[in-house]
């Protein structure tokens, strides 16, 4: 067998990402909260970003799909504006809903929530057999 180079598999970015904006009231959490879509779509999360008006107690982010799956979880400790991009968008269970929020930041702190989102068709690899050559070439540069 030949050496080769690892598999690169690059993708062009993605459109029609909206931005989903949530403030919070003094102390309390910012929540942004997506509705269950239909079977064979999923919500894909492409990016946070937030900020706390002062430093945090507690704070921290969550992404959790209707279902229950905590998808992303993750603490902030300094005030100001944070940002996170996911280099592979983080995408819930075909069908369910999906809930972003920044924890409440403790006394009169503000926090602000903005994720970009989006809804797409299921694209599972599930079903697809990938060992036949007219499906993929995947297989052959794994060979």
């Amino acid at each position: 067998m030949l050496a080769r180079e690892p598999l690169h598999v690059m993708f062009a970015p993605e459109e029609g990402f909206t931005s989903d904006l949530a403030v919070s009231s003094a102390g309390a959490a910012a929540v942004v909260t997506k509705n269950p879509v239909g079977a064979g779509w999923a919500y894909v999360v492409s990016s946070i970003s937030w900020s706390y008006s002062s430093a945090p107690t507690g704070g921290r982010v969550t992404i959790v799909d209707s279902g229950g799956d905590t998808l992303d979880d993750f603490d902030i400790t300094a005030a100001g504006p944070g940002e996170r991009v996911y280099e592979w968008p983080i995408q819930g269970v075909p069908g369910n809903g999906m809930t972003i929020t920044l924890a409440g930041g403790g006394g009169s702190i503000v926090g602000k929530l903005r994720v970009g989102i989006k809804v797409r068709s299921d694209v599972s690899l599930s079903g697809a057999d990938y060992s036949v050559s007219d499906n993929s070439g995947i297989m052959d540069a794994l060979d």
